[in-house]
């Protein structure tokens, strides 16, 4: 958000929204990977797409107040994990997945299916993600649609 000490890209106004609520929690430092490290408070705001023609509300997300590695622009964490518990022994008992942003478009009704799809072109601007089914009018070629298969895990990983 505007008040992140150290993000590359501070648009993000809480006070421009009428819907804002802050969190009840405290801050929560997490990390991602080795390199990559983000200080964020739960918060709930208003999210909308395709120039607020859909809107979800009160969405629930992680507002960045510091972060470390991530050499992108930043404001915040949305929710866009699987949502499968991480494997390992060492998760506390009480251990669950944050608030999961295809589940709320989903609930919403604005999707059909929970998932979504990437379109990646190189150049900046010209990028997207695409969420519920795929749309072949958004495909130079329906024949280069490439599906990857995905581990049912805590991160996206693929099959090999």
């Amino acid at each position: 958000g505007k008040d992140c000490k150290n993000c590359k890209d501070n648009k993000y106004d809480p006070n421009t929204s009428s819907y804002f609520q802050e969190g009840v929690g405290i801050e929560k430092y997490l990390s991602y990977g080795t390199f990559m490290s983000v200080t964020a408070k739960r918060v709930q705001d208003q999210v909308c797409l395709k120039s607020f023609s859909l809107c979800v509300e009160p969405v629930s997300f992680m507002l960045a107040s510091e972060q470390n590695g991530i050499n992108a622009m930043l404001d915040g964490i949305l929710g866009m994990a699987p949502g499968f518990k991480p494997r390992g022994d060492k998760l506390p008992s009480d251990f669950k997945t944050g608030p999961l942003f295809l589940n709320y478009l989903y609930d919403a009704a604005h999707i059909t299916e929970k998932s979504f799809s990437t379109c990646f072109t190189g150049n900046a601007g010209n990028n997207f993600v695409d969420f519920g089914p795929y749309n072949v009018n958004e495909m130079s070629n329906k024949d280069d649609l490439v599906k990857i298969p995905v581990n049912k895990d805590f991160f996206y990983s693929a099959i090999p």
